[in-house]
């Protein structure tokens, strides 16, 4: 029973659909009792806590606070079934069932204990060291909220056999000076069953309120009201952070106890935290955006060492290919530098030269360690015979951020510079642990909070603090998870995503933004890169709308030329065969309206040429010489609008929410249209969908921005 797929949406999110499950259990229990298989075959069926995989978001299951794990569970267990299986497959290596990790405590073992109750396998018992103290109810909530998107803070009581009684339950969420942003309707619930209380939020509201906030939960029991309000993960208010559905999941009684003097600040760019914990700390982590950076360990430790400091760079070096590629023969050299160290799974290796030992689709990176005064005039030569031969300046890379070369068949090769993190340290077994750090800001707004889990694998983390300059509001278009409708939001400009591609740097086929914050920044031609590892999954997963490919056999380059016109400007010169790059994750956001422009000469227009694709979000192309769209709510449509051949036009295309318009040169075409606001999908550039008969595009393009706020402004009075 593949639980995963058996879903609906609910106010335009996916949530499981239990009512479908248990009539798929119903007829597999009879399947299996027919007299042919009965006695011969094994039932099993599936319960799960959610699936994860950001380029399908189709066929995601939410988590919906545990109410995906207990449903699941209990229809599981109705139909008495040999085995249940609990698969834990999620692309963003943040589930599992046997110790707490960035997101998740010990919920699901608790949610467990009591199935097993209900099997008749145990006995109901409080866990190993429980405060009784404390009712036995798990938090658990979105940790990346988009304006307008559905935001449930979920409280699920779990009985333990020895609570009793009724307990009443509020929950808040205080920004970061402590303020109550929103304040939830008290529920009752009766300590011996298990049940959810639900508290649906506002998230537009509390967006255009305060950048993050923190959960506090009051319960009530024998006439005596009690409080929790510091150690939730803190929730990230902004635009464009839809792609990441994961949630916390907080047991009360797995909060770890920590002193009051435990803090974090920013002071002259560098992150100053600490925690002070009563119990031994396993591990302690310095967030941004909901992203561990700094890991606490041993100087000593590969894991700090390989993390840029005062006197040494540190790069991260990625391949990739399409194909399996055999690489035990295949070098790094480094040229330019008097010394290095290199970092893999194997350990630390010393020496300018580095080999390689394999090479799987999607490649783990390297890390390179060498003197920060010798970068200016460090090369790294990639020799991968017949596969690769490519010249990386280090310097480029460093100051840029990020450095990527492509080749045939879709093979590909970044360097990016590396300031976090890249593994964990050993075990700290501290009881305080602080952090003194440079920030590393992908984002231009950003949110750090520090995190400790103890040796006893309880978890804390401090109160958010929020690191953006001021600016002035822009207006945005939302909609609304409560009830569909759309709304106009004022928040600061520096949180809503201006993004303006640079195609006159010198990075090779790594494309940064403008603002050189790596979030929005991509790789030309290319599929998943180390260089644009924060829009991706962190397991390595492909980047592109499905059904993009090019055929990878037949590929000779796939990226296009960067070049200069006779009046100076930079432009990419696409060559109609193969030429693509894909606008990562949230470039085109799918829950609030956007602007997005375009300059550019085309060579052909006679042909059915593809400008935009994606599996849903967006779509343009060019047939014979006039312009066709389509979008959520809008089926393909020509919009009467001509593009001539040899001559520079600017092209826009605006969602305001419930209409879209594309505009050539000034002449528009409008229609109505809907926000989707229940899936996600990068946009390729140029790549066609399989089987829509269409050419890449032939041409020039010189700009390309995109803006989330619908503010009908021109392009100056925007970046103000």
């Amino acid at each position: 029973g593949d639980g995963f797929s058996v879903m609906k949406f609910d106010r335009n999110e996916r949530v499981f659909f239990s009512s479908h499950y248990r009539q798929i259990v119903c007829l597999m229990k009879e399947t299996v009792n027919e007299p042919e298989f009965k006695g011969r075959k094994l039932l099993g069926l599936s319960a799960i806590i959610t699936h994860q995989n950001p380029t399908v978001e189709f066929w995601t299951a939410n988590e919906d606070g545990l109410v995906t794990l207990t449903e699941s569970l209990k229809i599981a267990c109705e139909a008495e079934p040999d085995l249940i299986l609990l698969p834990e497959w999620d692309e963003f290596n943040e589930n599992t069932c046997v110790g707490p990790t960035l997101a998740n405590g010990y919920s699901v073992k608790r949610v467990l204990r009591y199935f097993r109750h209900r099997l008749g396998k145990a006995d109901l018992s409080p866990c190993k060291g429980d405060d009784l103290s404390l009712p036995n109810l798990i938090v658990s909530y979105r940790r990346n909220v988009s304006p307008g998107e559905r935001l449930i803070i979920d409280v699920l009581n779990v009985p333990d056999g020895v609570c009793k009684g009724k307990i009443d339950v509020k929950v808040e969420l205080l920004d970061p000076t402590g303020k109550a942003v929103f304040s939830g309707t008290p529920q009752r619930v009766r300590a011996t069953e298990l049940r959810h209380l639900r508290f649906p939020v506002d998230s537009a509201s509390v967006s255009e309120t305060t950048r993050a906030a923190t959960v506090r939960v009051t319960w009530m029991k024998d006439g005596t009201a009690n409080a929790v309000e510091e150690g939730f993960h803190p929730i990230s208010f902004l635009p464009a952070e839809g792609w990441c559905k994961k949630e916390v999941h907080q047991p009360l009684r797995d909060l770890a106890p920590v002193e009051a003097s435990s803090r974090i600040s920013m002071i002259n760019g560098r992150v100053s935290a600490s925690i002070k914990c009563k119990e031994a700390i396993r591990y302690a982590f310095l967030c941004g955006n909901g992203q561990i950076q700094h890991v606490a360990g041993n100087p000593q430790s590969a894991c700090v060492r390989f993390r840029e400091d005062d006197s040494n760079a540190v790069f991260a070096v990625s391949g990739v290919s399409p194909a399996f590629i055999d690489r035990r023969k295949f070098e790094y050299h480094l040229d330019g530098t008097s010394y290095a160290e290199w970092l893999d799974w194997r350990g630390v290796h010393t020496g300018r030269v580095f080999k390689t030992d394999w090479l799987s689709k999607v490649g783990d990176p390297y890390y390179v360690r060498l003197p920060k005064d010798e970068v200016a005039k460090a090369f790294l030569d990639i020799d991968f015979g017949d596969v690769f031969k490519g010249r990386i300046p280090l310097e480029s890379a460093f100051r840029e951020g990020a450095y990527a070369l492509g080749g045939a068949k879709g093979v590909q090769f970044s360097v990016t510079r590396f300031r976090r993190q890249s593994r964990y340290p050993s075990v700290a077994d501290s009881r305080e642990i602080s952090f003194d750090v440079p920030v590393d800001s992908d984002r231009a707004s950003m949110m750090y909070h520090v995190q400790g889990v103890t040796m006893g694998g309880k978890t804390w983390r401090s109160n958010p603090f929020v690191a953006e300059p001021q600016a002035p509001s822009v207006e945005m278009t939302v909609k609304s998870a409560f009830n569909g409708i759309l709304r106009k939001l004022s928040l600061p400009r520096i949180r809503v995503p201006f993004i303006e591609y640079d195609f006159a740097s010198g990075t090779g086929d790594f494309l940064p933004t403008m603002d050189r914050h790596l979030h929005f920044a991509t790789v030309l031609g290319g599929q998943y890169s180390m260089a644009t590892l924060w829009n991706r999954s962190s397991s390595g997963g492909t980047d592109a709308p499905i059904g993009t490919w090019p055929d990878w056999n037949s590929a000779v380059r796939t990226a296009p030329v960067r070049a200069k016109g006779d009046d100076g400007s930079v432009f990419l010169e696409f060559d109609g065969v193969d030429d693509f790059f894909v606008l990562p994750w949230e470039s085109v956001p799918q829950n609030s309206g956007y602007r997005m422009t375009l300059e550019l000469l085309p060579s052909d227009v006679r042909e059915r040429i593809s400008l935009l694709s994606s599996k849903m979000l967006l779509n343009a192309s060019v047939e014979h010489g006039m312009v066709h769209v389509a979008a959520p709510g809008v089926k393909k449509v020509p919009t009467g609008l001509k593009l001539e051949k040899n001559r520079w036009q600017s092209v826009s295309f605006i969602h305001h929410g419930d209409r879209f318009e594309v505009s050539v040169d000034g002449k528009t075409f409008s229609t109505s249209a809907k926000l989707p606001s229940t899936f996600m999908s990068p946009v390729a550039f140029s790549a066609p969908l399989s089987g829509s008969g269409m050419k890449p595009f032939k041409g020039r393009l010189r700009r390309l921005s995109i803006d989330h706020s619908s503010a009908v402004l021109g392009h100056g009075q925007q970046r103000r």
